[in-house]
């Protein structure tokens, strides 16, 4: 795995970290709908995530 890669998939896990800290924090003012769309979100950035990790 080049260099580029690994900042690339650590670039994609800080996204993924920041949108459930942001889910978290609309499930904790009550808001689930909106944390579900952050929840969405990481879902969606995983298979690929989980892909190019297989690759290693």
């Amino acid at each position: 795995m080049t260099e580029q890669e690994k900042m690339r998939l650590d670039e994609i896990l800080q996204q993924a970290a920041m949108q459930l800290i942001k889910a978290q924090t609309y499930l904790r003012t009550g808001q689930a709908q909106y944390a579900a769309v952050y929840v969405g979100n990481v879902q969606n950035l995983l298979p690929g995530l989980r892909m190019r990790l297989g690759k290693v």
